[in-house]
This record gives structure tokens, C-alpha cells and sequence, in this order.
């Protein structure tokens, strides 16, 4: 033990400084909110797991039977990513969903799965939709032909609920682990705001159509990624009706029943 000038003990200024030398970039600021090192975007940490998931489940997805189930249940969320301009003419907008889905084979039967069979399988499905949330950027005003008076440029950020009562989808190699697939469905959306603004409505129309894959996971569970060209449109019962289409991506966690 030595003391500096004052009097007080020099070992722990030194094993602090050694301590410092030792931790480098380790410290607790790496942690703290005003640190300026980037985190781990949430997007890219759950593609992670879902691929280790996969994985870590191959082996035991391939001794699944191909169709372990005529109904199943699920959660979905789905996302845009860019507008569209076959049916609607506002671009710019965003419309992000959540979902709850139930599915029910209906070809092939009970039956003709047990018999092996090798065709495509068609489903029925039908989505609950407790959370839509739409935004319409301000500039994204209709066209000339759909234009008032006193046309209103402004922005809308709403939200509704919704469902999907009708719903179809055509499953190829359902025999198999990865299998694609086509599927549509059509339903309706209420928002708490007129869409696009007040010369519009709060109830829409909605149909879509898309394709994906489903891969099947054990303990009868299935994770299905997909593309959807969505229209939303409240069917000429406003003073204007310009639409709105939206390129999706989707995500939905099944499990059989």
C-alpha cells in the first residue's frame, strides 16, 4: 500500500485505471440509451430465430404426415411494402393488418387423405381482423376526375376492424415439407375516419390475391410466408371513391386442431 500527496490510497485510482485498460469498449454505456453503437434491428432478430426454429425442427418436420389435420387455427400480421395502381389511385398508402385465421380443408376429405392422395388440396379460410391500421400521406389526393370543390389536403393516420369471411386457397405438394400455394379472399374494413376523407366512407370493401409457401413444422404446426395484392375501396357509396391497393407481406403461425 502507497499514498499519493494527499494522503489517500493510490492502489484503487491504479486498479480502476487497469480495470478500464481490461474492459475497453465493454463498459456499461455499450448499454445505456445514449450509446452510440446501433442495436440489433427487431425485423432481422426474429428472422434469426425463425430460421434457427426451422433448423433446428427439419428432421422431425420430414416425418410429419401431410395433412394431420382438416382444420386449423392461427395468428398472422401482415405489412406493406410499396403501393399499387391496379385498381386504386392513392399512392403512397399504407395499410398494416392483424389477424386471426381458421382454416378447413375441403379437398381432399378424410377419405381420400387416407388413401394417399397426391393432388392439390383446396382450403376455406375466413380472418378476423381486430387491429388494421391505414395512413394516407398528404399529397396522395385523388384524381382530377374524383376532385370536389374544395378538395381537402391533408393527411389521414386511422384505424379499424375488419374481417375476411370468404376465403379460398389452392395447395400444391401437399405431400410435402415446403409446399406453395395460391389463395384469395374478399371482406371488408371500418375505420373510426372516412377514407380517403370526409367525401368518402368508414366502411370499405376488401379483396385480395396472392401466393406464398407454407412449411410444414412439427407438432402439427405450419409457418406460411406470403405475397398479397390487396384493393380496399368503399364500392361507389361515397362522393369519391379513388381506392387504395397495397402490396403485402404476411406472416401466419398455424397449429392443427
Amino acid at each position: 500500500m502507497w499514498r499519493n500527496e494527499t494522503g489517500t490510497a493510490g492502489r484503487p485510482e491504479q486498479e480502476g485505471r487497469l480495470r478500464c485498460r481490461l474492459l475497453g469498449p465493454f463498459s456499461r454505456n455499450r448499454f445505456s440509451r445514449t450509446n452510440t453503437t446501433p442495436y440489433v434491428h427487431r425485423p432481422a432478430l426474429v428472422a434469426v430465430i425463425i430460421v434457427v426454429f426451422l433448423l433446428g425442427s427439419s428432421g422431425d418436420a420430414s416425418a410429419q404426415p401431410a395433412s394431420p389435420s382438416r382444420t386449423e387455427l392461427g395468428g398472422w400480421v401482415a405489412r406493406t411494402l410499396s403501393g399499387g395502381s391496379v385498381l386504386g389511385s392513392l399512392p403512397g398508402g399504407r395499410l398494416d393488418l392483424l389477424g386471426l385465421r381458421y382454416a378447413r380443408r375441403l379437398i381432399p376429405t378424410g377419405e381420400q387423405a387416407a388413401s394417399r392422395f397426391d393432388g392439390p388440396s383446396l382450403t376455406y379460410t375466413a380472418d378476423l381482423i381486430p387491429v388494421a391500421r391505414l395512413h394516407i400521406p398528404k399529397d396522395a389526393t385523388p384524381d382530377l376526375f374524383f376532385l370536389g370543390k374544395n378538395p381537402q389536403e391533408r393527411a389521414l393516420s386511422t384505424t379499424g376492424v375488419g374481417a375476411y369471411p370468404l376465403g379460398l386457397r389452392v395447395t400444391f405438394r401437399s405431400r410435402e415439407r415446403v409446399r406453395p400455394f395460391i389463395a384469395g379472399h374478399t371482406g371488408g374494413l371500418y375505420f373510426s375516419d372516412p377514407v380517403p376523407d370526409l367525401r368518402g366512407r368508414r366502411f370499405n370493401f376488401a379483396v385480395g390475391i396472392g401466393v406464398g409457401v407454407r412449411v410444414a413444422l412439427p407438432h402439427r404446426l405450419s409457418l406460411t410466408l406470403g405475397y398479397r395484392y390487396h384493393h380496399l375501396s368503399n364500392g361507389f357509396r361515397g362522393s369519391i371513391n379513388p381506392g387504395l391497393d397495397a402490396n403485402l407481406l404476411y406472416l401466419v403461425v398455424g397449429t392443427g386442431l
